[in-house]
């Protein structure tokens, strides 16, 4: 149920999205991105292309050692500071942002 999530991302240390690097795989964009955002949490994910436009904000690993490494990374360098930046992207990211950036966009090109 919906109302049950935020009780499960702040139950967890670090978000994991691990993928089997298969087809299309590498070029997909995972959606837990924005949850673990707005949860404030550490995140590590496969090597997926979308994925390297937030360096900041997500871990790549490819083996096992890789994630052993950026898990032990992670929990290593986590503030509150990096916590609110987080949260802050996934409020910039909300659909109602978005769509307030768009009609703003189109309300100043009507006045030009």
């Amino acid at each position: 149920r919906p109302d049950e999530l935020p009780a499960f991302y702040n139950a967890i240390d670090i978000g994991l999205m691990a993928y089997h690097m298969a087809f299309w795989v590498p070029y997909g964009f995972p959606l837990k991105f924005f949850e673990f955002l707005g949860a404030g949490k550490p995140m590590i994910c496969s090597p997926l292309e979308s994925m390297k436009e937030f360096p900041e904000f997500v871990d790549i690993a490819d083996s096992a050692d890789g994630w052993i490494a950026a898990i032990k990374e992670a929990l290593a360098v986590d503030s509150p500071a990096k916590q609110a930046q987080r949260k802050e992207l996934a409020a910039r990211s909300s659909w109602d942002h978005r769509t307030r950036e768009i009609v703003e966009h189109i309300e100043s090109q009507k006045r030009q």
